[in-house]
């Protein structure tokens, strides 16, 4: 009776400790040399198909220096649009026909075969014999069909990110005792001097500012001066709402979150992307003409035009 006890109590344990044990994943390779693991989470959900659309965030890291190249894991995911008849050689989308939802990606670039392609070039940064080593997660799956549910689900993430970054901004706000107006669409302006009623900025005028730009840890990213109509999108959105806000003389402080200004992409070798910005401004001129438009673009560090 003991005997058959510890029998059965040993294959408890041993089963038990099977069930335990996490599966392999193999390492891959797609027919244009990419390595890679797939981890499934769901086995019942469908493979990607073409025309759909994936939800996924996107982490790269160069491996010589464990530094990050892009991440959007705290932040704004990516969504993009399947097409199974483009070329996709050494590329996370050529393995995207293979994945579902809940998947997670992990593979590796050769910055030798990137440059091989011409999609990269040796530098400072990508050097010979490097590696990119990436992680892909699907979080959704959307049909092309279902465009409605598709645009809600971009317009929470926008929401909520924007919402992150105004938190920032306002307890930046309330520790340094900055006493700012919050636009609607939450760029924060400190008037300090309104400037000339009469001569007040608005869509289309003509603006001249005596601006510097900054993050808020204070580090100076750029100072200039520049010549800008209102409106017409030539510089980050966050600009075009807070300079209304001023007139001719007008002098003040500017805090603009990253939705508002430059999203993820970093704006110099120091900046990490995602980051909210703040400028502190002067308008020494309003003039109600068009600017004639220069042979080269008045386009400082801080403020020039990035579309998404």
């Amino acid at each position: 009776m003991i005997k058959s006890t510890l029998k059965l109590t040993f294959a408890i344990v041993l089963l038990a400790s099977c069930k335990q044990k996490p599966a392999e994943v193999a390492v891959m390779k797609t027919p244009s040399g990419l390595e890679y693991t797939i981890t499934h989470t769901n086995e019942k959900e469908k493979l990607v198909q073409h025309g759909q659309i994936v939800k996924l965030h996107y982490k790269e890291v160069l491996k010589s220096k464990d530094s990050i190249l892009v991440n959007t894991f705290e932040h704004l995911p990516e969504y993009i649009q399947i097409d199974t008849t483009q070329k996709s050689n050494y590329s996370v989308f050529e393995i995207m026909p293979k994945t579902r939802k809940g998947d997670k990606i992990d593979f590796k670039l050769s910055i030798d075969t990137l440059v091989k392609m011409g999609r990269k070039q040796f530098n400072q940064i990508y050097k010979k014999g490097d590696f990119i080593i990436a992680t892909v997660e699907i979080l959704n799956v959307f049909s092309s069909d279902n465009q409605s549910l598709f645009e809600a689900d971009i317009k929470k993430e926008i929401e909520i990110e924007k919402n992150k970054e105004i938190k920032i901004i306002k307890d930046y706000l309330a520790k340094n005792k900055i006493n700012a107006i919050q636009t609607p669409e939450g760029v924060f302006v400190q008037i300090k001097k309104p400037g000339i009623e009469a001569n007040k900025i608005d869509t289309f005028k003509r603006a001249t500012i005596n601006y510097k730009g900054y993050f808020l840890n204070g580090e100076t990213f750029d100072k200039n001066i520049m010549v800008v109509r209102v409106g017409e999108h030539e510089v980050i959105e966050g600009w075009d709402i807070a300079l209304t806000y001023f007139a001719k003389g007008g002098i003040g402080s500017i805090y603009i979150p990253a939705m508002l200004a430059y999203g993820p992409r970093p704006m110099n070798e120091k900046s990490k992307g995602w980051e909210n910005i703040a400028f502190d401004i002067e308008i020494t001129d309003v003039i109600n003409k068009p600017a004639k438009k220069l042979q080269t673009p008045q386009m400082p560090a801080g403020v020039n035009v990035q579309p998404r």
